[in-house]
């Protein structure tokens, strides 16, 4: 299950915590806590497993991208600006970049028009994994 599951944190007695597929996970808390820490490990974690370039898509990694919201710009040095598909540090650029999002996510949902070639039984999505860090 290491090698193919997201390592988030490590459990009182040392063992990994995985992140399960299909999942979401909220990282909150005070200044100090840990936060930028947690967020750079599931980034780092992203990049092992995830074709987030060229590289990665020689082997033969599923693609991904990663979509990184960072006020403090501390994490966009994690992947590098290969490894980061859209960033935004602003609030205007969080706004712009969730617009953005809702119509890539919108375009890959299954239309419920029973004329549209059976979509509604292809509940499968298409292109990369998407990651909003």
């Amino acid at each position: 299950r290491w090698s193919t599951s997201i390592v988030w944190a490590l459990s009182e007695t040392e063992r990994p915590v995985f992140l399960a597929p299909d999942r979401h996970l909220v990282i909150a808390g005070k200044g100090g806590c840990g936060r930028t820490t947690a967020c750079a490990t599931v980034l780092a974690e992203i990049a092992r497993l995830y074709a987030l370039d060229e590289e990665g898509v020689r082997q033969e990694r599923r693609g991904a991208q990663v979509w990184l919201v960072d006020p403090a710009a501390q994490l966009h040095a994690v992947l590098g600006p290969v490894g980061v598909h859209r960033f935004a540090s602003t609030v205007d650029s969080v706004k712009a970049r969730m617009v953005e999002l809702a119509g890539v996510l919108a375009a890959r949902l299954a239309r419920d028009d029973p004329d549209g070639g059976g979509q509604i039984a292809q509940r499968s999505w298409q292109g990369p994994e998407i990651f909003l860090v």
